[in-house]
């Protein structure tokens, strides 16, 4: 049976009290939480081979995609560095930022 819920689906399940989005992951596909893991460990080791000759790269999410930095996106002073973007991963309308 092939899965397939909305946010309000989801959120309407996780209100049920039975499971939580985890299950619901699972649910539709045992190996969607073990691809994601993996992917991000991949980015985890990238980003340790890539400072060995940039220290300060790191990855950035402008406009909701994935940016590969060699320093920091804004200056102390609060002016951005589009000029240290080294790649773009073209994941547009496909992360969300933000914190809890």
């Amino acid at each position: 049976m092939k899965i397939y819920m909305t946010e309000e689906d989801v959120l309407n399940a996780i209100a049920g009290g039975d499971v939580d989005a985890n299950d619901c992951l699972n649910q539709a596909d045992p190996n969607f939480e073990k691809r994601f893991k993996r992917l991000t460990k991949g980015l985890e080791k990238l980003i340790k081979d890539i400072r060995k000759s940039f220290p300060d790269a790191n990855y950035y999410s402008a406009n909701d995609g994935l940016l590969l930095m060699l320093g920091e996106s804004h200056s102390n002073s609060g002016s951005p560095q589009q000029e240290l973007v080294a790649a773009d991963g073209g994941l547009k309308s496909m992360l969300s930022g933000g914190d809890f």
